[in-house]
């Protein structure tokens, strides 16, 4: 049986019916959201290292899920929806989505499957030069993925399992997805980890640290400093002894091996502190077999300290917001910051006094805090555009020494209104649902003959000017045309691209992006579709007598020496427009005609009087046109014939 297909067959049976855990993790709840920390991905190669995961619904209703793919640096890249029926489990190789962009929604172009592989392992966007990860290997894409139930009443109905197979070392890591919903609460700062380095266990441990944190693409390969997250890691012992201490400077999502940090013993135990809520999980190597994981343990993040000591947490609407820019709030809108106040030392504190570095006066119910007692305390004020730090301080006066002052730092972002919207458009008409417009399609002979024109209407949707305004496509970013890269409010231009005509159904998408004077980038993109039919020349004719049917001998009767009228019925029978169109009669004498260009469908009748001759008579013709552009591209031409009887009349 063929590897992958066998470990995707164990991959359903294992969520199915181990209820969506690994063996050494019990008794998970099912939940409305679930993370898959950390994957891996080889994007140069079809057989190498890949992630798969499986995810499973216990329900009897079906469950639309939003599926979010992140980068190490906490940016999402790819959003998409699956549907899972009544207990179903789908399976996925995420490299049928990262090498050959099949989603379950739809699939995925050449342009942005470049564009995913790119922002995923660490290389420039070829779309804008943009970098939105860390490389850990060349072409290794790395990331989180986020899986959320949609619908107002999220139920929590989800499960599922994920592994980690390298076929070139015949090696596999098999995990649960992590649970994220409202009955679990798997995010903490302190966690006790086992480390294994010796005997069974010589490929040694690796730990996966996870945070929500993101920034924002860069220029620059080099993820910012500032805004690494600090982890402090004491290292113990079996006997309980202290044998190391390291401080790691970390990406939002990074895998970490246990043996950088240089262990002096093979076995012992990691106290392991992230300076940000986070998950952490740990996998323990085996020489050439299976990984083994291990689910971490929540620690109590501070044990009371002897003496005096004080603790603040701040949040902002009830969120916390350590890392800018913070929750997103319409700007003038109210705020409402509030405050966890801890006395967490072993002596009462007096005159506790809470501030900000904004001068908002804060409220607090008491202004005295015995050992281990907490109080909450709260400011309001309306949100400012732009992001905005926030330092709150909270200081208190123990029975004797000198005052305790510790800060917490929350950061929001007041949304000023920026909003941009971009309509496409193929050759003037709207085209948002498939097929939308047929365009003819001639071949590669005619190339030049056959261009489409895309426009791109992009209008400042919000209430402040924007900058930086730029058009993307997805047939290419080259020779889009645009009159300017700013919109004030309101304001709207037409940017240009012209494309070549493609056989069958086709999708474009246009994509527009801008920044506000807050440095807030905004983007909106719109897709239009159309049908390339091939080109079909084509001309019909039919000839009347006395205007009756002559198609079919012997044809209708007159009068033998009169005269009688002829009538041409030509027909454009294609999907082209036909010029220079000429009718001959019996192959030499033209005919007058009333046009000489038929559009698709259109017809005209030509005139002739002849006079009639006795017994049965016959007459061929044939009708020319052709398309041409500076010179004949094609033409098309058909014959018909016509039947009389001249009846010579009884004197």
């Amino acid at each position: 049986m063929n590897k992958n297909i066998a470990l995707i067959a164990f991959l359903a049976v294992a969520c199915c019916l181990a209820g969506g855990t690994s063996p050494a993790v019990a008794a998970i709840q099912p939940s409305s959201d679930l993370l898959l920390p950390y994957f891996e991905v080889d994007t140069q190669s079809a057989s190498g290292r890949t992630t798969l995961f499986a995810l499973c619904n216990h329900s009897e209703k079906p469950v639309e899920v939003l599926v979010s793919v992140h980068t190490n640096w906490g940016i999402p890249v790819l959003d998409l929806s699956l549907t899972l029926d009544a207990s179903q489990v789908r399976t996925v190789n995420l490299r049928d989505w990262f090498l050959t962009g099949d989603l379950p929604d739809r699939k995925l172009n050449a342009e942005e499957i470049s564009q995913i592989q790119a922002a995923l392992s660490g290389r420039a966007s070829p779309r804008d030069a943009r970098y939105f990860s860390t490389e850990i290997e060349p072409g290794l894409a790395v990331g989180s993925i986020t899986f959320r139930v949609r619908g107002v009443r999220r139920p929590e109905v989800l499960w599922g399992d994920f592994f980690v197979v390298d076929p070139a070392e015949d090696h596999l890591q098999a995990e649960a997805l992590v649970s994220l919903g409202r009955s679990s609460a798997p995010e903490c700062v302190r966690h006790g980890v086992r480390f294994l380095a010796g005997g069974d266990f010589e490929a040694g441990t690796e730990l996966v640290i996870w945070t929500g944190q993101r920034v924002e693409p860069s220029s620059s390969p080099e993820f910012p400093d500032t805004s690494r997250m600090t982890v402090d890691v004491e290292v113990y012992n079996e006997a309980g002894r202290e044998i190391g201490h390291h401080r790691l400077s970390l990406l939002p999502v990074q895998k970490v091996d246990v043996a950088s940090i240089e262990l002096s013993e093979p076995f012992g135990w990691l106290d392991v502190v992230t300076e940000a809520a986070s998950i952490v999980t740990a996998r323990y190597g085996m020489e050439g077999r299976s990984g083994v994981p291990v689910q971490t343990f929540c620690l109590p993040a501070e044990s009371l300290q002897i003496g005096p000591a004080l603790r603040i947490e701040q949040f902002v609407n009830g969120e916390e917001a350590a890392v800018p820019p913070g929750p997103f709030v319409a700007a003038g809108s109210s705020l409402q910051w509030t405050y966890t106040v801890t006395n967490a030392g072993s002596v009462p504190l007096d005159s506790v006094l809470v501030t900000n570095s904004l001068g908002i006066p804060v409220e607090c119910p008491e202004s005295s805090l015995g050992p281990g007692s907490t109080m909450t305390c709260a400011a309001t004020r309306g949100a400012e555009v732009c992001t905005h730090e926030v330092i709150a301080t909270a200081s208190g006066v123990p029975p004797s020494g000198s005052p305790v002052v510790v800060q917490d730092t929350s950061y929001y972002t007041g949304d000023e209104g920026a909003a941009i919207e971009v309509e496409l458009l193929i050759n003037g008409k709207d085209a948002d649902e498939p097929p939308g417009p047929t365009l003819i399609y001639w071949g590669p002979s005619v190339p030049w003959f056959q261009s489409l024109t895309w426009g791109f209407i992009v209008r400042n949707a919000g209430t402040v000017p924007l900058s930086n305004v730029r058009v993307f496509s997805g047939i290419g970013p080259e020779f889009i045309e645009c009159p300017a890269n700013a919109l004030a409010p309101g304001e709207s231009m037409t940017c240009t691209q012209w494309g070549a005509i493609a056989p069958g159904a086709n999708v474009n998408f246009g994509e527009a992006t801008g920044t506000s004077h807050c440095g807030r980038a905004v983007s909106d993109r719109d897709f239009a579709h159309y049908f390339g039919e091939p080109v079909k020349l084509s001309l019909s004719l039919e000839i009347l007598v006395n205007e009756q049917d002559a198609s079919q001998p012997p044809g209708p009767e007159v009068e033998a020496g009169y005269p009688f009228n002829w009538t041409f019925v030509v027909g454009n029978t294609g999907n082209v427009s036909l010029s220079l169109i000429k009718l001959f009669r019996s192959t030499y004498y033209q005919v007058s005609c009333p046009l000489s260009y038929l559009a698709p469908g259109e017809t005209m009748s030509c005139m002739e009087t002849g006079f009639t001759g006795p017994g049965n008579q016959q007459v061929t013709a044939t009708v020319q046109g052709g398309v041409y552009f500076r010179y004949l591209l094609a033409s098309t031409s058909t014959t018909a014939a016509g039947y009389y009887v001249g009846v010579i009349p009884t004197p």
